[in-house]
């Protein structure tokens, strides 16, 4: 088998745009209603999750929804058979999703995910 591109230099088709930052990636493209989703991830390894207060974040405008374990209890069998995608009642490892907030931008999303307070 002969080898045409090993220890050769290839021009890659997208090399320039990329090098210079022109290339624009799906984060780059912004749309009329498009909203931004911040995970709340769990800061400990093995917890029960005593309470979520997400009422301060709630109340930020541009702020539509706050999901939590309680919202989506229903194990979803294409993920795992014993875990639901946002934890419930307990955390199982360090950056296991607690919470979701959605917002009208980044900056919302973050300012309000900073609000929640979690108490395990």
């Amino acid at each position: 088998m002969k080898f045409n591109t090993v220890g050769k230099n290839i021009m890659r088709p997208d090399g320039f745009e990329k090098v210079t930052g022109e290339a624009q990636f799906t984060p780059d493209f912004k749309f009329a209603g498009l909203l931004t989703a911040k995970i709340i991830r769990s800061s400990h390894a093995h917890a029960r999750i005593k309470k979520i207060d997400i009422s301060a974040a709630e109340k930020i405008a541009g702020v539509k929804k706050i999901v939590t374990g309680a919202d989506c209890a229903q194990k979803i069998e294409l993920i795992t058979g014993d875990q639901s995608p946002i934890a419930v009642e307990k955390v199982r490892f360090v950056g296991e999703p607690v919470a979701v907030v959605i917002a009208d931008d980044e900056e919302i999303a973050a300012y309000a995910a900073s609000l929640v307070k979690i108490e395990y």
